[in-house]
């Protein structure tokens, strides 16, 4: 038990006896080294009064801090808690110093149910050091930044919101990315205070206006600009002098590309005019030019025929539609819609229609719902028939020539195949150049 401060009237009344006057100065010596320590050493004394750091232990294995150790700097390895006393006993101020020297994390635990920084427990991570503060009913931390950094590296936090800061891995910056972007879109510092010059992705300045995205890059994968609004290009008053390849740029008039060591334009205006016409009414599959009177011939039961169509301006397909010129009865069709691949193959399904009545003549139609063509894309559209029915069909001059297999005399016009009727089409084509044949093409219209 500690030893009190001796009174003031003990210390100076006159003691009745010598062996009186020998306790108070007893009394007086244990009040003092109790406070300050025997030896007359100021590090006792700091020791003795718990100053902060004033005390240096190495532990390796799980330990209970005494309220004694107050002040004490604890270097601790390995993988295990350290407990600390109650808030109570220690008291409001009470603190020591606390490192996890080697390369594991240590563990905080209070006693009791006390909390630390509002926690059961405290991790602190390898390498790090902490102040532990007692509040009188539970404990704070005091986190250090850690005193070394190694090369090319950034100290940050990419955990929830209060975390501990560490050094951040690749991972940890990459997944970071997406919100320190949108926080600083648009920002591109000038160097030199040249307001023209330009961020390359490498760290280089340019004075073109041009950002690059190439693979100096450390981050692998398709680099892309992203936005919420368009992207404009302004004007230039005339071509680069030296463009690079891929390098798109636009003169006021026309939007243009270096590609393969030549300018080209980019241009939306269609070789042939392309009429678009108001909703309700159609449009040709056909190339626009070259046309005839349109052709009849009867249908081949459980056939599809298919053929290549790139429409020159963006289309939303209300229906499709052909024309029944004699009829079967019982006869049905079906429509077919494939995407291209990039060979211009017929690829992936794009729509099948339902069933459409050719039991009689006249135009009949098949409602398409989500079909939207793009200008300059190219598409596969064909016709199935069930029986004998006969459809109108294109003039062999107004639809494209398919190209393979080996040199005819006549040219090839569709890609026929055999599939019973009431079986749902391919999902996948799967081109065959022997399917190519030179019959003309099923007239089948778009209405918008």
């Amino acid at each position: 038990m500690a030893t009190p401060l001796p009174s003031t009237a003990t210390l100076t009344t006159p003691p009745s006896s010598h062996a009186a006057m020998r306790t108070n100065l007893a009394n007086l010596r244990s009040y003092l080294a109790g406070l300050l320590g025997a030896d007359g050493e100021t590090a006792t004394a700091l020791a003795t009064l718990g100053a902060v750091l004033a005390r240096y232990r190495t532990e390796a294995a799980a330990t209970t801090v005494a309220v004694t150790d107050r002040g004490t700097f604890f270097s601790c390895t390995g993988i295990w808690a350290l407990t600390l006393p109650s808030a109570a006993a220690a008291g409001a101020g009470w603190c020591i110093v606390v490192a996890a020297s080697g390369g594991a994390s240590i563990t905080l635990t209070p006693a009791g149910s006390d909390l630390i920084a509002g926690l059961a427990a405290y991790d602190i991570t390898a390498q790090r050091a902490v102040i532990v503060i007692c509040t009188g009913t539970g404990w704070r931390i005091l986190r250090f930044l850690p005193q070394t950094l190694a090369a090319k590296t950034i100290l940050g936090n990419n955990a929830a919101a209060g975390g501990e800061a560490k050094e951040l891995t690749a991972a940890d910056v990459l997944a970071m990315l997406p919100v320190v972007t949108a926080l600083g879109a648009g920002l591109a510092p000038a160097t030199g205070g040249v307001a023209g010059a330009f961020l390359r992705s490498d760290g280089t300045w340019t004075a073109d206006n041009l950002v690059l995205m190439d693979a100096t890059q450390t981050i692998a994968g398709t680099k892309r600009f992203s936005a919420s609004g368009a992207f404009v290009l302004q004007p230039r008053a005339a071509d680069p002098a030296s463009p690079e390849s891929g390098q798109i740029w636009q003169d006021g008039t026309h939007l243009k590309a270096y590609i393969s060591g030549a300018v080209r334009v980019l241009d939306g205006q269609a070789d042939i005019p392309m009429l678009v016409p108001p909703a309700g009414q159609y449009v040709m599959t056909t190339l626009g030019a070259g046309g005839t009177a349109l052709e009849v011939a009867a249908g081949i039961a459980n056939s599809i025929d298919l053929y290549p169509y790139v429409p020159r301006a963006d289309l939303a397909v209300a229906a499709l539609a052909v024309n029944c010129v004699t009829a079967v009865a019982g006869a049905q069709g079906k429509f077919v819609v494939y995407w291209s691949d990039a060979n211009g193959q017929p690829a992936a399904l794009a729509v099948e229609s339902g069933t459409v009545d050719l039991s009689s003549t006249g135009v009949k139609e098949a409602v398409m719902t989500g079909l939207n063509m793009r200008a300059g894309a190219t598409y596969w559209v064909g016709f199935r028939h069930s029986s004998t029915a006969s459809i109108s069909r294109w003039p062999v001059t107004a639809t494209p020539c398919i190209n393979g297999g080996a040199p005819s005399t006549a040219a090839r016009k569709i890609l026929r195949r055999t599939r019973t009727f009431g079986t749902a089409a391919a999902t996948t084509w799967g081109f065959n150049a022997a399917e190519i044949n030179a019959a003309s093409a099923p007239a089948i219209w778009l209405k918008l």
